[in-house]
């Protein structure tokens, strides 16, 4: 997964090989996606969080978001599930939650779970210090029924996240037993397309691995 190649929010920039995206501006608000949609199986994603500050949102957001102006906080958005940087609150369709995760600093290493069976993120925060460790998590349940990656960069300083990696699992049958994984011939990923369906990751990686 990279992030998308096609479109950038306002004031926002890709490195050459777009895993990292980022924005220097004194004002407004810019938003940037993944180049994947999310519909089935399990979708784990690795960011590294090389400069933030508190005015940064971290989640998805559904496919009806994509027409959007991409320029406006994704707390106001109704097709959003984000973290809020500043004190870890999760906002959801607009509204403000109950659950928190720790504030999301510079340095720091977030892993997003997204379960689209039951339509669940589940965020876990590492120690920048000991990234095996694991300083923060939770679960939202109700996400969008198709999603992509997303980030939002507010006023302020320079902003940068980068995708370390991405995985995918297949869902598992009645019988414990994994109907495909990435290990299968039949499985082959083909190359991805801007704004295809289907989800591809790192070769290898499954839900129970950690990328970080």
């Amino acid at each position: 997964m990279l992030w998308h190649a096609e479109r950038q929010g306002q004031g926002v920039s890709l490195s050459g090989e777009r895993s990292v995206a980022g924005r220097h501006a004194k004002k407004a608000w810019g938003v940037q996606l993944g180049d994947q949609w999310m519909s089935k199986d399990v979708h784990v994603i690795a960011l590294l969080l090389e400069q933030v500050t508190e005015h940064c949102y971290i989640g998805v957001v559904g496919r009806n978001y994509f027409p959007s102006a991409w320029d406006a906080p994704l707390k106001e958005s109704t097709h959003a599930t984000v973290v809020h940087a500043a004190d870890g609150r999760v906002f959801t369709k607009r509204s403000s939650t109950s659950f928190f995760l720790k504030p999301l600093e510079s340095g720091a290493r977030l892993q997003l779970t997204v379960d689209m069976s039951s339509r669940e993120i589940t965020y876990e925060l590492f120690d920048p210090e000991d990234p095996s460790r694991v300083l923060s998590s939770l679960s939202v349940e109700g996400i969008p029924a198709e999603c992509a990656l997303a980030v939002c960069f507010g006023p302020g300083g320079e902003q940068r996240v980068k995708i370390v990696g991405a995985s995918i699992e297949k869902a598992v049958d009645d019988r414990g037993k994994m109907v495909k994984d990435l290990w299968d011939e039949e499985n082959v990923v083909p190359p991805l397309k801007v704004n295809e369906r289907s989800f591809g990751g790192q070769d290898g990686l499954t839900h129970g691995e950690r990328l970080l």
